[in-house]
């Protein structure tokens, strides 16, 4: 694959040894140190997924008899982020202000069901896989014929280290960011994070070329990726207790209607919150088995990598609503 050339940066980020973290920790040494206002470029585009390739396919995961995420880990690598960037003038009770610029996704992607993961564990427990081509200037991922996936990439895994000890790369928390997956931040979109310790410490990976609310069976369209970000400091604010972003407005508009079409969406209402999230989307998962004709397991990855999952009633009542909908707009004659 070519790749367009990404707007000039003297700051880059290449995925390698030197470079690759599991955890976001104050002891971890920068790889880079840049100034306030100053774009980095980063790029693991030659990055792998150990023994998962464009040719894989869910019986060489069933071969491995995966029973945790550590065994997952053993065929596509452990989760990691690429850095740290130390950004002269971040002190802790600052904010470092993380603008997306710039986004190129890699050739292939993929998606999974994992074993004993995921929002539908019980029902459909995996191990399922699928592949696609994701070629240059195409801004779409056929899922299967009939059903393209948009280009709405994103880093599911942007953040700082903490104020002590480590968190594993993983996870979400309130005063890092992590893997909070957040399919807002696409290009054009601003990320705010509190800073904890001298130099923010700035790292982000898991590269997504598409995903849909909630991630609900535990991966999105898993890609490599290109990108160029401009890290800035923030101070005189008062310290953030969690992440905050802004985001683009035709991003969100793209996560509504693709193609200029709506959704079908379904709405399911209980007193317990778990249980209408998972009712919600057996109930899409229904509609696109009898409508479109996708085996539960393709229409749980289906939603997985562009279905949308909102909160319509949380009144403190005890009684909740749920919408989960697919944009109409990915089926295409």
């Amino acid at each position: 694959m070519s790749w367009k050339p990404i707007a000039k940066t003297i700051h880059h980020v290449h995925h390698g040894p030197e470079s690759t973290i599991h955890t976001f920790c104050k002891d971890n040494k920068p790889l880079l140190t840049v100034d306030s206002g100053t774009e980095v470029s980063f790029d693991n585009t030659h990055a792998g997924f150990m023994k998962l390739t464009k040719d894989s396919t869910a019986a060489d995961i069933a071969a491995i008899n995966p029973k945790s995420l550590e065994d997952m880990e053993k065929f596509i690598g452990p989760v990691y982020v690429d850095g740290p960037v130390y950004v002269n003038g971040a002190e802790p009770g600052d904010i470092l202000k993380v603008e997306i610029l710039e986004l190129q996704t890699g050739s292939w992607g993929w998606t999974m069901i994992f074993p004993g993961m995921g929002l539908l564990q019980d029902e459909i427990p995996g191990p399922h896989l699928m592949t696609f081509d994701l070629p240059e200037g195409q801004d779409y991922a056929v899922f299967k014929p009939g059903i393209h996936i948009p280009r709405q990439p994103f880093y599911g895994t942007m953040g700082v280290a903490p104020a002590e000890g480590e968190i594993n790369a993983l996870f979400p928390r309130n005063d890092i960011g992590g893997n909070f997956d957040c399919r807002y931040l696409g290009e054009g979109s601003t990320m705010f994070l509190p800073v904890n310790v001298p130099g923010a410490l700035f790292a982000c990976a898991d590269a997504h070329f598409s995903q849909g609310d909630g991630e609900i069976c535990c991966t999105a369209l898993e890609t490599t990726m290109r990108s160029r970000i401009r890290l800035s400091v923030i101070k005189g604010k008062e310290k953030l207790a969690a992440p905050h972003y802004e985001t683009n407005p035709e991003r969100v508009k793209q996560m509504v209607s693709v193609a200029g079409k709506g959704e079908h969406g379904v709405l399911t209402t209980g007193d317990d919150r778990d249980t209408v999230i998972k009712q919600a989307v057996r109930e899409v998962l229904r509609w696109l088995e009898e409508e479109k004709g996708l085996p539960v397991e393709e229409g749980y990855m289906l939603f997985s990598i562009i279905g949308n999952l909102k909160m319509m009633h949380e009144l403190g009542i005890g009684v909740y609503t749920v919408s989960a909908s697919i944009p109409l707009g990915i089926f295409v004659d």
